[in-house]
This record gives C-alpha cells, sequence and structure tokens, in this order.
C-alpha cells in the first residue's frame, strides 16, 4: 500500500472485503486483485525458519510492529477471526506500514548479532520455504522443557546473547527478547506448578522494561484469546503460548 486506499476498511461493501480477504490469504497475485493486506506471524519461530529458508534466493528481513505506534490507522486481524478456521500462522495488517512502530533487520544482520547460537537448529532448515517450521517447531517442543541457570541468569551466555539480538530492535526490543527466549520449550510451557518459579524468574530478567502505554491491558494476555492450536489447522504455535504466559508474567510485576 504506497498510498491510502479511496476508502477505509469499514467504507467497503462485505462483499469486496471478503474478496479481498479471499484473494489475500489465497496469494492470488494477478494485478487486478492487488492487495491491502501485509501478512504478519505472531510466531517469531516462524519468522526466522522462513527467512532462513529463502536466504539464498533474497535478502529477508525480519521485521516487528507494534501498530499504535504506526503512521496512520492500521488494523490487524488473525485469520481464523477474520476468513478462516485454519491459518493460524497467519495475521492480516490492513494499512500502510510506516513510522516509528516499525523497525526491520536483515536476517544476516541478525546471524551476525549470534542468532545461530540462540537457534542452532536454523543451521539444518532445508526445502520448502512454505513449510513454515511445522516439522522443526513440533520437534523442538516435543523435547522436554530447556531450564534456566540456577543462578545469575541475567548473565548467563543465552541471555546475554538474546538482549545483543533485540538490542538491534532499539525501542521495539521487548517483544523481540522475549519471543527468542520462547523459541524453544521452557518450564512453564505446559502450565504446570514446577514452571511457575521459572517463569518468575525469566519475568525478573525484565523487571525495569519500559511498558507501552496499556500495554498490560491488552485483551491478548488474558487465557485463551490469542488462538495458538485449532482442530482445523495442522500447525501449532506452543511457542506462542508461552511467550503471552512470560509477557502476562512481565505485565503483573509491573501493576
Amino acid at each position: 500500500m504506497k498510498e491510502a486506499p479511496e476508502r477505509t476498511f469499514y467504507e467497503k461493501p462485505e462483499s469486496e472485503l471478503y474478496r479481498m480477504v479471499a484473494t489475500h490469504y489465497g496469494n492470488d497475485k494477478r494485478p487486478w486483485l492487488s492487495s491491502e493486506f501485509s501478512s504478519w506471524t505472531g510466531s517469531i519461530h516462524l519468522a526466522l525458519y522462513y527467512a532462513k529458508s529463502i536466504d539464498a534466493k533474497h535478502d529477508p528481513h525480519v521485521a516487528v510492529i507494534d501498530t499504535r505506534q504506526l503512521d496512520g490507522e492500521v488494523l490487524v486481524w488473525h485469520v481464523p477471526h477474520l476468513y478462516y478456521e485454519g491459518g493460524l500462522h497467519e495475521y492480516m495488517a490492513h494499512g500502510s506500514i510506516r513510522g516509528i512502530g516499525y523497525k526491520a533487520v536483515s536476517y544476516k544482520t541478525l546471524m551476525s548479532a549470534g542468532l545461530a547460537n540462540v537457534f542452532p537448529e536454523l543451521g539444518v532448515v532445508e526445502g520448502d520455504e512454505l513449510d513454515f517450521g511445522i516439522d522443526l517447531r513440533k520437534q523442538m517442543f516435543n523435547e522436554p522443557p530447556i531450564p534456566f541457570p540456577e543462578d545469575e541468569l541475567e548473565n548467563s551466555d543465552e541471555i546475554k546473547q538474546i538482549r545483543k539480538i533485540a538490542d538491534l530492535y532499539d525501542h521495539l526490543s521487548l517483544p523481540v527478547a522475549t519471543s527468542l527466549i520462547c523459541l524453544r520449550p521452557r518450564p512453564w510451557v505446559r502450565s504446570q506448578p514446577e514452571g511457575w518459579a521459572a517463569l518468575e524468574q525469566a519475568a525478573k530478567l525484565f523487571a525495569g522494561a519500559e511498558l507501552l502505554r496499556d500495554f498490560e491491558r491488552g485483551n491478548w494476555l488474558r487465557e485463551g484469546v490469542v488462538l495458538t492450536e485449532s482442530p482445523m489447522d495442522s500447525m501449532t504455535f506452543p511457542d506462542v503460548r508461552q511467550w503471552i504466559e512470560l509477557l502476562r508474567a512481565i505485565c503483573e510485576r509491573a501493576e
């Protein structure tokens, strides 16, 4: 969307909205069906996997947005809420993505900052770029949870590396750092009591973080609001589920 559309989203007839959503989700590239949406994901695991899978052919960048800090109105929907009960991997954003709420970093820069140390499994990624890491994510989250060091978590090599990568996103570093921690199963992934201490330990890492306005009151923090698994879809996102648990714990500490 190089220019703002002539009509806002809610000014369009429902039939036009349905066609626009269906053609975008179906990846219809006919020029007269140009889309007013861009595609996003809530899973940094998926984004990094996809970036790796196309790295040999393109110069991919991994972007983060905060819709409240973008220039102009941007509306975002999770595909299951808008169109199709599957499609858990995709969010659709309607509006021009520009302003301080947008930050993109090249995949090569992320690797230079040590991403391979945080996500070594990317080194064996091959095959279909549209796989979106389904098998790898399942494989990783079928493994036992990875504990944190009992002492000096703040100074552990892993956390130092994660902070270095997240700092590339400047004022949007918090969602990046927390999602990188959740790339693999952590002790709270299954919401069991033995994981609560680890969750609290991880939340303490961000005790001094300046949360964005009204961040802690976001509806997405409530249990079950964000769909991370569905009988209609082969994809599941335990990484997103445990990420939301961590963000909720951070917000509870800040209240």
